[in-house]
Parts: structure tokens; sequence; C-alpha cells
């Protein structure tokens, strides 16, 4: 019965030991969870917590490097601003080699095929070039509108993207001032888009249609090249179907209006004489 007794008391002492151990843990675990939560709650990590759960003293060096990175940052930003509304995209861009190598078919369908994102990765200048090859410019004929099919135009991600940036006419006025069309091509051939008369055409009507848009520097530069490209042109080409799609799209835009600076010197009795027979409005 005493040893029946002893194991008794044993086995009693142990359950309870077992029960206080568990209830500890327990407790532990319980205030553990509820610090947790609270961390969690501070947006803390385990490592901020690991030693007593403190808050952690941040360093002073820390603090000053942590401002001097913010610093840098934020001047760094405040330039990039004051490039893009100053129009300087002299910037070092990824995309130059890749554009010089590419053949016309392999500009147009990149032109084509780019996404909005994808063009704002690429500088005003390579954009110029990608826009100049974009094998659907002759669209903007089918509209009864030029400027409709202007629009429609910039609702394409490349076209869309150098609309927007400040300095499109300036470049746009560059690539103008380098391209010119192959008449012997165009003649024997009819290929508007080889011949680059397509690209010349788009970036009359461009200018034409954003014509009252234009600063007097760039509007000035374009009058006097387009009557220089005038000057080479054949006499067989010298007619309404190529010779005036600028003043064409200036008279939409003006509503029947073409401003006398608008019309180079050696073009006025031309363009004058085109305009009357199509009963134009004209100011003199």
């Amino acid at each position: 019965m005493g040893r029946k007794w002893k194991t008794v008391v044993g086995i009693t002492g142990l359950m309870l030991c077992i029960i206080v151990g568990y209830a500890v843990t327990n407790q532990e675990y319980s205030k553990n969870h509820i610090v947790s939560e609270k961390v969690n709650e501070m947006g803390l990590s385990e490592h901020d917590t690991s030693k007593g759960n403190q808050k952690a003293d941040v360093d002073e060096k820390n603090v000053q490097e942590e401002a001097n990175r913010k610093e840098v940052h934020e001047s760094g930003a405040a330039n990039t601003e004051e490039k893009d509304e100053s129009g300087d995209t002299d910037m070092v861009s990824s995309h130059k080699a890749e554009i010089e190598e590419m053949s016309d078919y392999e500009l147009g369908r990149k032109a084509l095929w780019m996404t909005r994102e994808e063009a704002q990765s690429y500088t005003t200048e390579e954009l110029v070039e990608l826009v100049v090859h974009y094998p659907k410019l002759s669209n903007i004929m089918a509209f009864e509108k030029i400027h409709d099919g202007i629009v429609a135009l910039e609702n394409k991600a490349v076209i869309g993207e150098l609309a927007s940036r400040s300095d499109c006419f300036e470049k746009l006025l560059e690539k103008y001032k380098k391209i010119s069309c192959n008449w012997d091509l165009l003649t024997e051939r009819d290929d508007m888009i080889l011949s680059n008369y397509l690209a010349i055409m788009f970036l009359e009507l461009y200018f034409g249609d954003h014509y009252n848009d234009l600063s007097p520097e760039v509007a000035k530069e374009l009058v006097e090249e387009i009557g220089k490209k005038y000057d080479k042109m054949p006499e067989e080409y010298r007619d309404y179907q190529y010779a005036t799609a600028f003043f064409d799209a200036i008279w939409w835009q003006n509503k029947g209006i073409i401003p006398e600076e608008s019309i180079p010197e050696n073009m006025k009795e031309v363009i004058k004489k085109q305009y009357e027979n199509w009963n134009y409005k004209f100011v003199e």
C-alpha cells in the first residue's frame, strides 16, 4: 500500500511539473506573440526587436549619410526636370547604336510595334528617326481633313511620345533639313518610301498642321528650307500633289487663311496662283 501511494505521489508530481512548465511556456509564447503583433503594427523588423524588443537608436553617422543620399537624389531629380523643361535631350542613350545599325525596314517595324512605355526611353532625336520610317504615314491621306489624320497618327505610341516632347519641332526641323527626296527613284519606281518622299510629305503636313505652335525661329528656318527643297524639285513635280502639302495643312488649320510669312519668296507666285485656282482664300 505504501509503495503504491509513493507511485501515485510521484506520478502526480510529474504531471504537476508538466502542467506548470506548459503554463509558463504558453505565457511566454503569448507574450512574444503580443510583442510580435505590436512590432508588425509599428512596421519594425525582427532584427530591430531582437535585443529585448527595444526600439533601435539610429547612429548619428547613418542619419547624416541618409540625409546626404537624399540631397543628392533630389538634386539629380531637379537637374532632370530642368533638362526636360529646357528641351535639352543631349543624354546618353543605349538605343543610338541600335538605331544606326537598323535598316529602313527594321526601323519601320520597330516604330510600328513600339509601346508608349518603351518609347519613353528614347531621346527625341531617336524618336524622330523612328517616326520618319513609320510605315503607315500615308494613312494621313485617308482622312477628309489633314488635322484628323495627324491626330490619328499621334495616337500611335512612337509619334505620340515624340509629340509630347518640348523639343519636338526643333528635332523634326533638324531632320527635315537633312533629308532629301530621290526624285529619280520616285519617277522610275514610284516608291514613295525608299525615295523619302513620304517622310518629307509627312514632315511638311505635320509642320503645317502645327504652324501656329511653332516658335518664330523654327517657323523662319522651316520656310527657308521649304524654299530650298522647292528649288531642287523637278519641274513636273511642282504642282499641288507634291509641292503644296505644307500649305494645305496650314489652310485647313486656319480655315482658308495662308499667312504671307509662311510662303518662301521663290514660291509666292506659284502658291498664290494654285490657291486662287482652287478658290482658296489667300492673305496678301
